[in-house]
């Protein structure tokens, strides 16, 4: 059994129940003692930009309780940019995972180390 999880987080702005749920599993997880790494790909890199603009959303204790714990370990620079979300990532200082322009994280290089949860 692995005690490191990647949780690809892939989902839209409109997908408020699985969004949470990926985010409090990440949660209960380091909880547990486990190490836990989030990562937004494709359209879930815009939940930067949603969270900016929207205080209140439902989706917003869990992800800065994330950030607060040090959870979100990166986004996708291809997705950012294509989703044009740069701006929101930026402005809370996440990472990128990845060389600009090119898909990351390397999941075959996370699935050597860690149990990989798919959300979205």
């Amino acid at each position: 059994m692995t005690d490191r999880y990647a949780i690809l987080v892939n989902t839209s702005t409109e997908d408020v129940g699985p969004t949470v749920n990926g985010l409090e599993y990440g949660l209960d997880l380091d909880d547990g003692g486990f190490e836990v790494e989030v990562f937004l790909d494709g359209s879930a890199t815009k939940w930067a930009d949603e969270l900016e603009s929207n205080r209140d959303h439902p989706v917003g204790s869990p992800f800065e309780l994330a950030e607060e714990r040090g959870l979100i370990a990166g986004a996708c620079p291809h997705c950012a940019t294509t989703f044009e979300a740069t701006d929101g990532i930026e402005a809370r200082g996440i990472a990128y995972v990845g060389e600009e322009g090119e898909h990351g994280p390397d999941i075959s290089e996370l699935a050597r180390t860690h149990e990989l949860l798919t959300i979205g």
